[in-house]
């Protein structure tokens, strides 16, 4: 079973919090940091060991027959899949990221702080496996 945890955006970057220290009160005085952004860990790490969060800008890379394919998406919560990569800009549904044609997943940043590198669902390239 996965670690329940969160963080929040704050005046001086991303805090973190176990499930337990939000219900136990000992988290930190919320208001103080002026946390928004909430998101939840999805119990994946990517390829170098960095904890996925909701919110995450990744590049998605799977392999299909004899080429790889990568995709910039954002990791998104939805009832269907738990987790997933979105497929697309305007849908809430995406590919989990337990399903198995995913070879690694890199974070490249995050939908509230770089915007700008996400374009939803674009394919960066195909490249023949060697």
């Amino acid at each position: 079973m996965r670690e329940i945890k969160f963080r929040a955006l704050g005046l001086n970057g991303w805090l973190y919090f176990t499930l337990e220290q939000l219900i136990e009160g000992s988290a930190t005085n919320f208001e103080e940091y002026n946390l928004k952004h909430w998101t939840q860990y999805t119990g994946f790490k990517d390829s170098k060991g960095v904890e996925m969060y909701e919110g995450d800008i990744v590049r998605a890379t799977a392999r299909k027959e004899d080429s790889e394919c990568s995709r910039i998406s954002d990791v998104i919560f939805t009832l269907d899949t738990a987790f997933s990569v979105r497929d697309g800009e305007e849908y809430d549904f995406g590919l989990s990221l337990n399903w198995g044609g995913w070879e690694s997943f890199e974070i490249i940043g995050n939908i509230y702080e770089n915007p700008e590198l996400l374009s939803h669902g674009s394919v960066e390239n195909t490249i023949p496996s060697q």
